[in-house]
C-alpha cells in the first residue's frame, strides 16, 4: 500500500463512447497522487481497445482488467481494490465522470486525520449522455456534525449518499470486508456496510465536503437504475441480510409498490415470494391492496391464468382483495 496514494477504481460495461471523459476527469482533477484501476465486465462494444490507447498515454499509474462478464458490481469492484495499490479508494462507473477539483478538498480530510474513515461530497450534478448539466442536487441530510448512529439510521431510513461522491480509507474498507460479493449491488451494500461499521466503532468518523460537486451522474438509456425489477431485488436482498431484525423503512416500501404497480405481476411475485416481510406487505398492507386491486382490473385474465398455472396453493387471501369467489380448492392447470 503507497501512502497517500488515492487508488481510483472504475467499472465499465458497453462503456467504450464514455470512458476517455471518465479517466480524463481523473487525470484532469486537482489531486494528483492518484493511480487508475478498471474493470471491464466483459464488454461487447472496443471498450478494450479504447483502455488499452488510454493507459498508452496516461500521466498516472494505470491498470485494467478485461474479464468475462458477471454481472456483479460488488465481485467486480472487489477485484479492482485486489488490483489497486492507495491508501485510499473512490469508485466510480466509467459512464460517470468526477467533478473539476473535486478531489484535493476531500484528500485533506483523510490526509490531516487518521481517523477519519471517509469524506462525501454533499453536491452532485446530472448530465445528460452529451455531458451537458441538467439537473444539480444538493444533499441535505447530513453532515460533519451527523453522528455515527444518526448516520447508521438515515441510511437504513432513507440511504445517504452516492458512493461515487466518497473518498474511503483502505483500512476501513477492509475492515468491513469490502463489497458484499452475494449481492450484485453497490451503493447501498458498501453504504451500509460503512454505517453500521462506523455506528460500533467510535474511534471512526467521517466527514462531509460541500464546496465542489463530487461528480457527475450521467443519465441514459442504459441506467442501471432504470431496471425496477433489478433495483426491487437488490432492496430486498439487502434488507432481508443486513437489516432482518427490523421492519421496511416507508422509501423501501415505495420500491416495492412502485415495482408491483408498474412491472409484470408475475416478475414481482416470483421475487417477492423469497422475502416474506415483502409478501406480508403483498397480502396485509393496504396501499398494496389498491394497488393490486388497480392492477387486477387491468390484467385480470392474465393474472387469474398466472395463479391457477403457477400457484396452486397461494394465499386464498390474494382472491379476497379483488373479491373472486372460489368454490373448493384452487386446482392446477
Amino acid at each position: 500500500m503507497e501512502k497517500g496514494l488515492l487508488s481510483v477504481c472504475c467499472l465499465g460495461y458497453n462503456h467504450a463512447k464514455f470512458m476517455e471523459a471518465c479517466v480524463s476527469s481523473v487525470w484532469n482533477n486537482d489531486y494528483k497522487n492518484v493511480e487508475i484501476v478498471v474493470v471491464d465486465d466483459g464488454s461487447k462494444d472496443n471498450s478494450v481497445e479504447v483502455l488499452e490507447s488510454l493507459k498508452a498515454k496516461s500521466p498516472c499509474p494505470f491498470t485494467y482488467i478485461a474479464q468475462e462478464n458477471t454481472g456483479n458490481t460488488g465481485i467486480n469492484f472487489n477485484r479492482a481494490v485486489e488490483k489497486s495499490n492507495g491508501e485510499f479508494l473512490l469508485f466510480i462507473s466509467l459512464d460517470d465522470t468526477l467533478a473539476p477539483n473535486s478531489l484535493a478538498e476531500k484528500m485533506k480530510y483523510v490526509l490531516e486525520d487518521d481517523s477519519v474513515a471517509y469524506v462525501v461530497s454533499k453536491r452532485v450534478a446530472y448530465i445528460d449522455i452529451n455531458g451537458k448539466i441538467i439537473k444539480r442536487y444538493y444533499e441535505d441530510k447530513f453532515d460533519s456534525n451527523t453522528t455515527n448512529e444518526q448516520m447508521r439510521e438515515i441510511e437504513f431510513n432513507t440511504g445517504t449518499f452516492a458512493i461515487q461522491n466518497a473518498i474511503i480509507r483502505r483500512a476501513v474498507f477492509d475492515s468491513v470486508g469490502g463489497y458484499d460479493n452475494e449481492i450484485k449491488a453497490d451503493d447501498i451494500v458498501l453504504r451500509t456496510r460503512l454505517t453500521k461499521y462506523l455506528a460500533e466503532h467510535p474511534e471512526w468518523k467521517f466527514k462531509t465536503e460541500d464546496k465542489t460537486e463530487g461528480f457527475y451522474y450521467r443519465q441514459h438509456s442504459n441506467n442501471v437504475s432504470k431496471n425496477s425489477l433489478y433495483t426491487l431485488s437488490i432492496y430486498l436482498e439487502v434488507y432481508n441480510k443486513y437489516w432482518s431484525d427490523r421492519p421496511y423503512p416507508d422509501y423501501v416500501k415505495e420500491v416495492i409498490a412502485r415495482s408491483v404497480a408498474g412491472l409484470p405481476y408475475e416478475k414481482t411475485k416470483q421475487l417477492l415470494d423469497r422475502y416474506p416481510k415483502a409478501m406480508d406487505l403483498l397480502n396485509n398492507d393496504e396501499r398494496f391492496k389498491i394497488i393490486l386491486k388497480a392492477k387486477f382490473k387491468n390484467e385480470k385474465s392474465k393474472f387469474i391464468k398466472y395463479i391457477y398455472k403457477y400457484e396452486p396453493t397461494y394465499n386464498r387471501n390474494i382472491f379476497k382483495i379483488f373479491g373472486i369467489k372460489l368454490c373448493g380448492k384452487v386446482r392446477k392447470v
